[in-house]
């Protein structure tokens, strides 16, 4: 008698849950192999923007200022530091472009900067930021560390705050007494997601106007405050990071408040109007990514590291001032 053999049904479904769930691992495996190379493209273009501005720190003595004031004069020079030093990264043709002699003010860039302003910089951006570049404006997903306040102004915020980067200031290696390898120089933060009728938690800030509170509030009351987040859809600014030219915390800036990728959100001290022009130069705004739980960072000796989120909060902000005096243990990253 032929019999033929064959699998049951119950057999079948058990190879093809099986095959699934293989499946599902490959996928999973792929994938943490993806992010694990764009999270390597992100350090490395962290290095060598931290590279170039050593660079451009023994060539001139000092980081390039966060916004360059010339006393006696009524003009603004509001061009970043990413933008001093594109030479150092071989972008000499686009910084040859650039007009640094003309009045720049900081929400809107000059006419004759606007085509260079608008080139995008592959090394500007963090492949793990999926969010797609708004065309013509030159995205930027890395950001310079003003401290561990919410001013931009060193005389503006609480002692030990200023971090290696401030408005009208040059800085020097001898400034960063903390030490070069335990100072944060740059790390990264997410684009904004472009709409106005949409808040995204962990892009977008929101305009707190904790900025017109007399006496100004302590950097933990400011936390508080910006964590008070008004029902529905708060007045937020959208397009952080649409641009390496200019400074401005919507726009090169981050500071060392809160920890990275922290549940509260971020927060600008100005109200929705003036705001709304992406020229905020004071509130919370924390590195953040979508690496996972943390972010990179470079510091001021132009090495590269990893910083968990969970970091507590007194060791990140020590780790973003410049002359705090604190000592850091590298245990507690």
């Amino acid at each position: 008698m032929d019999r033929r053999q064959g699998f049951t049904l119950i057999e079948t479904l058990v190879a093809i849950a099986i095959i699934g769930v293989l499946a599902a691992l490959t996928l999973m495996a792929v994938q943490a192999a993806r992010e694990s190379a764009r999270r390597l493209q992100c350090s490395t273009n962290l290095r060598q923007i931290a590279l170039a501005m050593n660079s451009y720190l023994d060539r001139d003595g000092t980081l390039p200022t966060a916004m360059m004031r010339i006393y006696g004069e009524t003009r603004a020079y509001c061009e970043s530091p990413f933008a001093r030093v594109l030479p150092e990264i071989d972008q000499a043709i686009i910084y040859n472009a650039i007009n640094f002699e003309t009045h720049q003010p900081p929400h809107v860039i000059a006419a004759e900067n606007n085509t260079a302003a608008s080139l995008s910089i592959a090394i500007f951006l963090c492949p793990s930021d999926a969010l797609s570049a708004a065309p013509g404006t030159g995205a930027m997903n890395y950001r310079v560390n003003m401290g561990s306040g919410y001013e931009s102004f060193p005389y503006a915020m609480e002692p030990g705050q200023p971090g290696p980067f401030a408005l009208a200031e040059w800085i020097r290696a001898s400034d960063i007494r903390d030490g070069l390898s335990t100072t944060c120089l740059i790390s990264e933060r997410l684009r904004g997601d472009g709409s106005p009728l949409i808040w995204t938690r962990d892009r977008d800030p929101w305009f707190s106007g904790l900025g017109r509170l007399k006496p100004a509030p302590s950097t933990d009351a400011a936390v508080q405050l910006c964590t008070a987040v008004p029902e529905g859809v708060p007045p937020h600014y959208s397009f952080g990071g649409a641009t390496w030219f200019l400074w401005s915390y919507d726009k090169t800036f981050y500071n060392h408040v809160t920890p990275p990728n922290a549940s509260t959100p971020d927060c600008a001290t100005t109200n929705e109007y003036y705001g709304s022009h992406g020229a905020s130069d004071s509130g919370i705004y924390s590195a953040r990514s979508h690496h996972g739980a943390g972010v990179n960072v470079a510091t001021a000796d132009g090495a590269v590291r990893w910083v968990k989120a969970g970091v507590a909060t007194s060791v990140w902000r020590a780790f973003g001032t410049r002359a705090g005096g604190e000592v850091i243990s590298t245990d507690a990253f």
